[in-house]
């Protein structure tokens, strides 16, 4: 049995990108919302989904059981 795995399919190296896909986003202006109040709606998603994703990569690494092959 190969104990191995392409990057693409690892569960934290997707989750990793897609929080660095979304700070790269916000950080040039293409996610905006509707102000509410001091805070905007969009800037609480990107914070949730930020958070998720990133506990989905720690959670990956951690029960991850096959080495990356680069």
């Amino acid at each position: 049995m190969e104990n191995t795995k392409e990057w693409y399919k690892s569960k934290t190296v997707i989750s990793s990108l897609i929080t660095a896909l979304i700070g790269i986003a916000t950080a040039f202006g293409l996610i905006k919302g509707i102000d509410v109040d001091v805070n905007t709606i969009a800037d609480n998603i990107v914070g949730i989904v930020i958070a998720v994703t990133s506990l989905i990569a720690v959670w990956s690494r951690i029960t991850a059981k096959k080495e990356i092959k680069w």
